[in-house]
């Protein structure tokens, strides 16, 4: 919830010191995450790690902003990562990977789908357009 609906909620009127930014950002990003936590019909643990983990990196919560947070709120979010890393869902995003530290999975998933394919080798045809290239480069400077 904004700030702004807290204040008029108890008829406060908002003092707009910080003008129309939210001066809870932080508090808001992380509150989300805290929801799913806590959320009784999400009954599987994998399943409640895995929306974590996205939410973490919807709201660009990362381990930046965990270093900073006391050891007993950054936690739950850091068991959920820890949770993810153990059996990664294949399909998340790269930034659901680097969260969780498999940036194996992560280079992976950025990498194009032929590179995958074929071990990072070049075909035939690649390898003789690139020598082509590299001989009219030695022949014309």
């Amino acid at each position: 919830m904004y700030t702004y609906r807290i204040a008029a909620q108890h008829k406060v009127p908002p003092s707009l010191e910080y003008g129309r930014v939210e001066p809870l950002f932080r508090l808001l990003q992380i509150t989300r995450p805290y929801s799913t936590l806590g959320d009784p019909k999400i009954t599987d643990t994998r399943a409640r790690a895995e929306i974590v983990i996205q939410l973490m990196v919807h709201h660009k919560i990362g381990p930046d902003l965990l270093r900073h947070l006391p050891l007993g709120i950054s936690s739950p979010l850091r068991e959920a990562t820890r949770t993810g890393q153990l059996s990664p869902s294949g399909e998340w995003p790269i930034g659901a990977y680097q969260l969780i530290g498999r940036d194996d999975l992560a280079e992976g998933v950025g990498s194009s789908a032929e590179h995958m394919n074929n071990g990072g080798y070049k075909t035939v045809k690649q390898w003789l357009v690139c020598a082509f290239v590299f001989l009219l480069h030695l022949t014309f400077p």
